[in-house]
């Protein structure tokens, strides 16, 4: 936290890695990770992101993939390690800063057990999902606007089109369908709402 407040994100990763070296259990000792310092690490590499680097949305992705195999391989550090909706959120953000869309559509998979090729452009039937998936997350609108923006930032028309299917799968526009069609700024249903910067371009991309 020390490090990533004084911006040395690199640092953050630095010392994530000296941990990951040490033996994951000692004569039935937990690793000193817990779910908070994951996000650290995570919210690290999607800060490197915005700095221009290219690589932080694998390696945020990679490390979200071994918080998820730790938790398989040791049940015992679930409690500590299992992902929620945030750590999702931070991998998207990399991912959209590094305008990595097939990194964000793998994030996608792990988080919900779909098969992000059915989304495709002429791919027809209801996407599969994994039967491992009975207990996945359902994304909300903070993933779904980091989704929306990676595949925008990809300048590719298949990724964007790939996205709003996926929005559709999850009925997102239903969620905003009272911003959508205005709702006054100041009422009890917008400070319920509270949208984000995120979450209202969200909206403005569905407006579009």
């Amino acid at each position: 936290e020390f490090c990533n407040r004084q911006h040395k994100y690199g640092l953050t990763i630095h010392y994530f890695q000296q941990i990951l070296d040490l033996p994951l259990q000692k004569q039935g000792e937990l690793i000193p990770l817990t779910g908070n310092s994951m996000e650290r690490v995570l919210r690290a590499y999607s800060h490197l992101a915005s700095l221009g680097s290219m690589s932080e949305a694998d390696l945020a992705l990679e490390t979200l993939q071994w918080m998820l195999r730790q938790c398989v391989l040791h049940p015992q550090l679930k409690s500590q390690l299992q992902p929620n909706l945030t750590h999702y959120a931070l991998v998207l953000t990399a991912c959209w800063r590094g305008a990595d869309w097939a990194s964000a559509v793998r994030t996608f998979e792990l988080l919900t057990g779909c098969h992000g090729e059915d989304f495709r452009d002429n791919v027809k039937g209801k996407p599969r999902i994994d039967s491992r998936s009975e207990k996945a997350l359902k994304p909300d609108i903070k993933i779904f606007s980091n989704m929306l923006r990676t595949a925008f930032s990809s300048k590719d028309r298949e990724n964007m089109r790939q996205c709003l299917r996926m929005a559709e799968f999850y009925e997102v526009e239903s969620v905003l369908n009272a911003v959508i069609v205005g709702v006054p700024k100041n009422s009890a249903e917008a400070k319920k709402l509270a949208l984000s910067e995120e979450q209202g371009d969200l909206v403005n991309l569905f407006k579009y």
